[in-house]
């Protein structure tokens, strides 16, 4: 069978598709011919690529024949493993996964079994948020085009943006709630999804490989959203850390005009610093997150910094009690703050009760 040619042909059963593809032998023996088949898997939602299935199902590191682009942001740490069909260059390296030199005989393509993702992530649906009326996408576009560090004034600006500190607050528990209830994290790096009216759309944290914090984030969204392409219009993207250019490629797919993306720590290795062109500072843009009242005080991303080397911050995180311990206490801190008396009859803190209950109770409520 031609390679080449049957995989042409799937797509063209397949219009437009995402498609992936890898070889399985079926038997043979040593100077026989071993017999081979096609395995594929056609993606039913095209923001979710067939590529990351397979990856994620296959047990071994054999090469996956892809219709990606070769600058999809899949290929950025995957690049290695992925062979695209489409790409010249790709098709010039095409090769066969082999054993032992064998030669196989390839059957016809067959539907690849057991295609799952297993995203560090989940999607907690679009119900209406915390802030009536909504307003935290515009607010949160003014505080990313600031050229330096400022505060509202008070009343319903004041709140908003404050808010928006509590929801960088809340992308750092999320590690802290994998740390303790899940074994796939991997690098300490958590994010959140946050709609125009304060409502936690969905989140993710880094489960290791091309499972980075932003990507879990945006598989869970959109595979639970098929039809979609793009993030809700007005909405946030909170990062504990800079995207790095894997999740910067793919927040900048999915982002609108209307959409911003806020980070906590900057990263500063050479892909890790990649997403800090389109991304804004939260520290650097409005008063630093921080847990702890005054006169104790500590700003996390600050405080993060000098425990942990300033390349590699997710890797360094975890092996640092102080900085796990700082990360917790982002959690606890959310719960200190939502148990705060208000005074209600006033805007500014009515929205920061209604925001900081609605975080802590999704942060309770997250199955890791």
């Amino acid at each position: 069978m031609d390679l080449k040619g049957e995989f042409a042909r799937l797509e063209r059963e397949n219009p437009g598709k995402s498609i992936a593809a890898y070889l399985h032998p079926e038997g043979g023996g040593t100077g026989a011919p071993a017999r081979a088949t096609l395995y594929y898997h056609v993606s039913t939602n095209d923001s979710v690529p067939a590529a990351a299935h397979v990856l994620d199902s296959l047990e071994d590191r054999r090469v996956v024949y892809t219709n990606l682009a070769s600058d999809h942001w899949l290929t950025t740490y995957m690049s290695s493993q992925l062979v695209h069909m489409q790409n010249p260059a790709g098709c010039n390296k095409l090769r066969l996964w082999q054993r032992n030199s064998i030669d196989w005989t390839v059957e016809r393509p067959a539907p690849a079994p057991g295609m799952a993702l297993r995203v560090g992530g989940r999607f907690l649906g679009d119900a209406e948020g915390p802030i009536a009326g909504g307003g935290l996408g515009a607010m949160a576009k003014k505080v990313a085009a600031r050229p330096a560090l400022a505060d509202a004034g008070g009343g319903r600006e004041k709140a908003l943006e404050r808010a928006l500190r509590y929801y960088a607050l809340a992308a750092y528990a999320v590690i802290s709630r994998a740390r303790h209830h899940s074994t796939m994290l991997g690098n300490y790096v958590g994010a959140i999804l946050v709609s125009d009216s304060g409502r936690i759309l969905a989140w993710g944290f880094n489960s290791t490989s091309f499972h980075h914090a932003e990507v879990n984030l945006m598989l869970a969204y959109f595979l639970a959203k098929p039809g979609e392409t793009k993030l809700p219009a007005n909405s946030i993207v909170f990062s504990s850390l800079t995207p790095c250019k894997q999740c910067a490629t793919l927040l900048e797919t999915a982002r609108g005009t209307t959409n911003s993306i806020f980070y906590g720590q900057f990263d500063s290795g050479d892909f890790g610093k990649a997403g800090a062109a389109t991304s804004a500072k939260i520290d650097d843009v409005t008063k630093p997150v921080s847990v702890g009242g005054k006169p104790a005080r500590t700003f996390v991303a600050g405080t993060l910094d000098t425990e942990v080397a300033k390349q590699n911050i997710a890797q360094n995180i975890g092996k640092s009690e102080a900085a796990k311990t700082l990360i917790d206490r982002t959690l606890d801190e959310i719960g200190r703050r939502s148990s705060k008396d208000r005074k209600l009859e006033d805007e500014e803190q009515t929205v920061k009760s209604a925001v900081l209950k609605h975080i802590k109770e999704t942060l309770d409520a997250i199955a890791i």
